[in-house]
């Protein structure tokens, strides 16, 4: 072979793999895989809601508004929201919105473990939604008034949700229906 022709093949060898690597770099790279918006962009409005609705709080969350835990597991920046719909305690909703952004590499550690709940509470585990890159819902019952509240929790990206429905009429279906408005805003 002479040198001219080696010269070329090297040459588109050589752009072969320079092809191949930035190709990788665009398909495989981390910052894909993060959200460009912040957790107030991405949380809930009182719009995304059925009438009735009120903000009864919201706030960017602080360092000093998460655990240790979410802290140790890379917490960056959170967004609360609680919202309550009813006249008096007979009859009412409260729903409760965390949205936090963790690295990548910690998010998934956030499912891994159950809610907490109180001792007179019983846990369980409500079917999968497969909302999200990964999600878990409960029913928890309260032991000692019969009542009960659903939490509903999911993963997307970079970002964190946890949606928790509490009052003498819950929805569970609604609580889902939620957490999908988030997950489109993500």
């Amino acid at each position: 072979m002479k040198n001219g022709n080696k010269t070329i093949i090297f040459g588109v060898t050589l752009s072969i793999i320079l092809v191949i690597i930035i190709a990788g770099f665009f398909l495989f790279n981390p910052s894909k895989k993060t959200t460009s918006s912040s957790p107030l962009e991405i949380a809930l409005t009182l719009s995304d809601l059925p009438v009735g609705y009120s903000i009864q709080e919201r706030s960017e969350r602080l360092k000093s508004d998460v655990s240790e835990d979410a802290l140790n597991r890379g917490w960056q920046s959170g967004y609360y929201t609680r919202y309550f719909r009813g006249e008096n305690l007979a009859d009412f909703t409260k729903i409760e919105q965390y949205v936090s952004v963790y690295p990548l590499e910690n998010i998934t550690l956030l499912l891994q473990k159950d809610i907490t709940v109180s001792e007179e509470e019983t846990l369980e585990k409500m079917p999968s939604q497969n909302m999200g890159d990964g999600s878990k819902s409960y029913r928890v019952t309260n032991n000692e008034f019969g009542n009960t509240w659903y939490s509903f929790e999911f993963i997307k990206k970079d970002v964190y949700v946890r949606l928790d429905m509490f009052g003498t009429a819950t929805d569970y279906e609604l609580l889902k229906s939620l957490a999908k408005k988030i997950e489109n805003k993500i």
